[in-house]
């Protein structure tokens, strides 16, 4: 099994060799090309609005809390997440969180593969 050293030095080394490669898209450059407005934005449906990555993904709660268990925990338990307009989730991706909205939404056609490896953790 590898270890995986992320020390501050170690991922400068990569970032230089990505922009000598010329591969240093920004964090910004690769997530504002994913739209996220099919969610709620879009239909005027959304009533909550989550943060990943710094990219705000309005969403419905109804859609979230009928598919996902953490999320009806969080809506509907004396969690602070249940009152907020706003909920970050700091510790998740956009590019994957994107994709577990894409099958959970009943007006998206994305299928749940193993190919991500259960990573969602919802």
């Amino acid at each position: 099994m590898a270890l995986v050293n992320n020390s501050d030095n170690d991922l400068q080394n990569k970032y230089t060799s990505l922009k000598s490669e010329g591969l240093d898209h920004t964090l910004s450059e690769t997530t504002s090309a994913i739209d996220v407005s099919m969610f709620g934005e879009s239909n005027g449906l959304a009533d909550v609005t989550l943060v990943v990555e710094d990219r705000r993904i309005p969403v419905t709660k109804a859609v979230l809390a009928f598919s996902s268990p953490v999320f009806l925990a969080m809506f509907q338990s004396d969690f602070q997440e249940k009152e907020k307009s706003e909920i970050p989730l700091p510790d998740k991706k956009l590019q994957t969180f994107v994709h577990f909205l894409k099958c959970i939404y009943p007006n998206t056609k994305e299928q749940v593969t193993d190919k991500e490896n259960n990573i969602f953790g919802f």
